[in-house]
């Protein structure tokens, strides 16, 4: 008698536990344990890489002249790469870079205004403008003809080298994938939107449908590389 009850408590302890293995895998059937930690790390290496590879860091200050400044003149460009001169209302003004044995030079030839906003940056390609700077002042230093503001960082992206990190994508996924050292299993990709939502940049691999997706959306100043500049937002995804 003993020996039957022993018995049956046995198969009762053993389909206690095929039920309760049952809806284990029942309940993980319908709420799959997914790796988030992992696809996070994924998103994260992918979106410092995509930023690492088109930054473009826009040096900027200001310089103002007084009323009695009534032709062209110029100014020391410090700061590294090719410069962009803009006026107060954001347009494009008549300019000159000039580089004589390491002494940059900014050539302006606008009487229009009193304020300038000087842009510099590795990534800008001058335009080749020409006209004759023997007349044009010397307002290299801050003096009663001219005011300059503080030197400051944009922190920006180039919209080239966006172009360029796109066309690698496409042309060859695996080695831009090793040069980002992604997780072993990790894919990733990016888009670049305007504020309506409209798609300016993709470069988005084919994935199954079901495939769980991660995603990052940041504001970024993108500039061209002739100096103008537009906000959009940056989509970086890791699967």
């Amino acid at each position: 008698m003993i020996k039957m009850k022993k018995a049956s408590m046995h198969i009762e302890i053993i389909l206690s536990f095929i039920i309760f293995v049952s809806f284990l895998i029942f309940i993980l059937s319908i709420f799959p344990i997914t790796m988030t930690e992992k696809s996070k790390i994924g998103l994260d290496i992918a979106e410092r890489m995509v930023l690492n590879n088109t930054k473009s860091d826009v040096f900027y200050f200001t310089v103002v002249l007084n009323e009695t400044q009534k032709k062209c003149f110029w100014v020391n460009n410090s700061n590294v790469g090719t410069a962009i001169v803009k006026n107060e209302a954001g347009g494009s003004v008549i300019f000159i870079n000039e580089n004589n044995a390491g002494e940059k030079k900014v050539f302006i030839n606008d009487l229009t205004g009193r304020f300038y906003g000087i842009y510099s940056s590795p990534d800008f390609v001058d335009p080749g403008n020409s006209f004759n700077t023997n007349p044009c002042s010397d307002l290299s230093k801050k003096g009663e003809a001219v005011d300059y503001g503080t030197t400051r960082i944009i922190n920006a992206l180039s919209y080239e080298k966006l172009m360029n990190l796109n066309a690698s994508y496409y042309l060859d996924y695996a080695a831009l994938r090793t040069s980002f050292s992604m997780p072993k299993k990790d894919n990733f990709g990016f888009m670049v939107k305007d504020s309506r939502g409209n798609v300016m940049i993709r470069a988005i691999k084919s994935r199954a449908d079901k495939i769980e997706v991660m995603a990052r959306e940041t504001p970024v100043q993108i500039f061209y590389n002739n100096g103008s500049s537009v906000f959009l937002m940056l989509n970086v995804q890791s699967w």
